[in-house]
Formats: C-alpha cells, structure tokens, sequence
C-alpha cells in the first residue's frame, strides 16, 4: 500500500488524509473513534526492528506500525479533523521538530 490521500489502512477505519512531501510524517482520520479523530504518523529512524525491539515498543505503549515495507510510530494524536493538518504541518515545519529537518542517513552495521 503506497502512502498517499485517499488510501485506507488495511485492517483499521483509518483514512490518509495528509502526507508530507518526503514520505516520513503523515496524517490519518478516523471518524469512528469517538475520542480521538486523527492519529499523525511519524517515520522511525531506525528500520530493522527485531522482535525482541517490537515488543519493547508495545511494551512502553508506543504505537507502531509497518506500513509498505516502512516503519511508522504514531507521533501525535488529533481531537478533530481541522486539528490533524495543524499538527502536520507543525511536525515538518517547526524547527524544534525532527522531522523538519533533512532525513539523516542511517548506516547499517
């Protein structure tokens, strides 16, 4: 499944409503969920997650997911749909961001 607006993720009520030029920061809604309405996905670093790494994440409750070959984390969550693009935009433009920043290179070992 390609990133892009308009495609549902497979298996849950989440529709991609927002993705950042590059790929690593993307947005989602999910109208059914009656607490939050949008979930921002943020690309994780590192990409060559063990399963003993995988469970360290769902253990400290940090959501995350492989979505096209790709490791996403959720990196913040939205109360309503106008809120979901604000945060987006936040997480690739605010200086303090990771994300607004070109992508380091990652060196296998």
């Amino acid at each position: 499944m390609a990133i892009e607006v308009g495609r549902k993720i497979r298996g849950r009520s989440q529709e991609i409503v927002w993705v950042s030029d590059d790929k690593r920061v993307f947005g989602t809604s999910t109208p059914d969920d009656l607490g939050r309405k949008g979930v921002i996905w943020g690309k994780m670093h590192f990409q060559k997650l063990s399963m003993a790494d995988r469970e360290e994440f769902w253990n400290s409750r940090i959501q995350i997911d492989q979505i096209d070959g790709v490791w996403y984390m959720v990196l913040d969550t939205a109360e309503d749909y106008p809120q979901i693009f604000s945060k987006c935009i936040w997480w690739t433009t605010d200086k303090s961001s990771a994300y607004s920043q070109p992508e380091p290179l990652v060196f296998e070992t």
